[in-house]
C-alpha cells in the first residue's frame, strides 16, 4: 500500500498535470485564435471613418453598401470614396439637427414611408406585404431603411431652417443676352451694337438660344448666389513663331526697339495661318483645355503685355495680348460690376459666347426656387465648413484607402 506521504503526493501531481495540460490547450488557443481574430474578425471592427462619437466600421460599410452595389462587382475605388463622404455628410446633418434642435418623430417616418410605398407600388394590398416587397426590391433592411428616410427628412427641415434665414428680398439685375457660337461672331456683333443697332432685335436676329432669342434676349431677374454659369476669361491674342529660341530672342529685341509687330509677324513668323494677318490668332480661352496650352500664362497679362519664347512641338511662340475678357461667374462676377444700360464684352462659357446687357438693377422679394437655390447652398457651405473644421479639430478621421478596400473586396459575396 502507498504511503501517506505518497497519497498526498498524487493529488498534487494530478493537480500540476492538468494545468500544464490547460496551459498547453491555452497557448494552441492563442496561436490559432490570433491569427484567426486579426485576419478575419478585427477587420470588420476596422472604423473606417469617425465623426465626433458616430463611428462607422468596415462591417457597417459592408451592410451600408450591399445595396449599392453595382451588377459588374463591387465599385471601384473612387465611388466607394464618395459613398463614405455621404456618410461623413449624413453625421454632420445630424450633428446639424441636433444644434438647431430638429428632431424627425417616429410617427414623421412611419407617415414617409406609406407615402414612399404607395407612389412606388403599381398595385393595390395590405401594407405590409407592399412594404415587405418595397424592402426586397431596395435590398434594405427596414432598420437601415427608417434611418435613410430619418436623414432625408433632417435634410429637408435643415433646408427650411436656413431658408428662414434669408432675407425675403435683395438686389437683383435684370439681364438680357445674345449668345453665340465663336467669339469672331461676337465681335461682328458687337461692333453692330456700337453702330447703334438695336440690341433685343440682334438677339432676336443673331443668338443660338431660341427660347431668349424669342424675347428678344431677355433672361430674367438674378439675385447674387443663385446662377452659377461662369468664364475663364478669354484674350484677343498676336503671335510669331520663330523655330528656334535665338530666333525668338531676336524678336523680342525687335519689338522692344518699338519696331511694328504685323510687318515682324508677316516677315518672320512660320504660322502661315496667322502670318498673313500680321500675326492675329484670334479670341483665346484662358483654360488651357479650351485653347492653346500658355492660356493661363497669358491671362495675367494686361493688354499689350507680351510673353517669354514659349516652346511647342512647331517651334517657339512671342504671344501679345491685345485685349482680355473678365472670368468668374457671369452674374456675381461680371454682370453686378456693370451700370444699368452697359454691355459685357464676349464671354465664354459653357452655353456659348455671350454678350450681356444690364436692364435694370433694384431690390426685389426673392422667388420661392431662388430661395431654395440659396438654401441648398448655405447648406452646402455650411457642411463643407464644418467638415473643414472637424478635420483640423481631429473630430473627422478616417482610416480608409486601397488596403481596406482590397479586403473587402476579397470578402465581398
Amino acid at each position: 500500500m502507498p504511503s501517506p506521504a505518497d497519497q498526498g503526493k498524487r493529488p498534487k501531481e494530478e493537480r500540476h498535470y492538468g494545468l500544464v495540460i490547460a496551459l498547453y490547450g491555452l497557448l494552441v488557443l492563442l496561436l490559432i485564435g490570433i491569427p484567426y481574430y486579426f485576419r478575419l474578425v478585427a477587420p470588420w471592427r476596422h472604423v473606417v471613418l469617425q465623426v465626433g462619437e458616430v463611428k462607422v466600421t468596415t462591417r457597417e460599410l459592408f451592410e451600408r453598401l450591399r445595396p449599392q452595389r453595382p451588377a459588374s462587382g463591387f465599385g471601384s475605388l473612387e465611388m466607394i470614396t464618395r459613398f463614405i463622404q455621404g456618410m461623413e455628410k449624413e453625421a454632420l446633418l445630424r450633428e446639424a439637427a441636433k444644434e438647431r434642435n430638429l428632431t424627425v418623430s417616429e410617427e414623421e417616418i412611419d407617415k414617409e414611408i406609406r407615402r414612399r410605398v404607395s407612389a412606388a407600388s403599381p398595385g393595390e394590398g395590405k401594407f405590409e406585404d407592399l412594404y415587405a416587397a418595397f424592402l426586397r426590391k431596395t435590398g434594405l433592411s427596414e432598420k437601415a431603411y427608417r434611418e435613410q428616410i430619418r436623414t432625408a427628412m433632417i435634410r429637408e427641415k435643415l433646408l427650411l431652417s436656413f431658408a428662414r434665414e434669408i432675407p425675403p428680398e435683395t438686389e437683383q439685375l435684370h439681364l438680357a443676352a445674345i449668345i453665340l457660337g465663336t467669339p469672331e461672331k461676337t465681335d461682328t456683333v458687337r461692333k453692330r451694337l456700337q453702330k447703334g443697332e438695336d440690341f433685343f432685335r440682334l438677339a432676336r436676329e443673331t443668338s443660338v438660344d431660341l427660347e431668349s432669342a424669342r424675347k428678344g434676349g431677355a433672361m430674367g431677374w438674378f439675385p447674387k448666389g443663385v446662377e452659377e454659369l461662369s468664364t475663364p476669361g478669354q484674350m484677343r491674342v498676336q503671335g510669331i513663331l520663330t523655330k528656334s529660341e535665338e530666333d525668338a530672342k531676336k524678336i523680342l529685341d525687335r519689338l522692344k526697339a518699338d519696331q511694328d509687330w504685323g510687318k515682324l509677324a508677316k516677315t518672320y513668323s512660320h504660322d502661315r495661318k496667322s502670318r498673313e494677318e500680321g500675326g492675329d490668332l484670334g479670341w483665346i480661352s484662358a483654360d488651357p483645355t479650351e485653347g492653346m496650352p500658355f492660356g493661363p500664362e497669358l491671362y495675367p497679362l494686361q493688354p499689350g503685355g507680351i510673353s517669354r519664347p514659349l516652346p511647342t512641338a512647331d517651334g517657339f511662340w512671342i504671344l501679345k495680348v491685345v485685349k482680355k475678357t473678365p472670368k468668374g461667374k457671369v452674374v456675381d462676377d461680371i454682370a453686378f460690376h456693370l451700370p444699368v444700360g452697359a454691355v459685357s464684352p464676349p464671354l465664354n462659357t459653357d452655353r456659348g459666347v455671350m454678350i450681356i446687357k444690364v436692364l435694370a438693377k433694384e431690390r426685389r422679394p426673392l422667388t420661392a426656387e431662388q430661395k431654395a437655390v440659396l438654401a441648398e447652398k448655405a447648406l452646402s457651405n455650411w457642411l463643407e465648413g464644418k467638415a473643414e473644421k472637424g478635420r483640423k479639430e481631429g473630430r473627422i478621421r478616417w482610416d480608409w484607402g486601397s488596403e481596406t478596400y482590397d479586403w473587402l473586396v476579397r470578402h465581398w459575396k
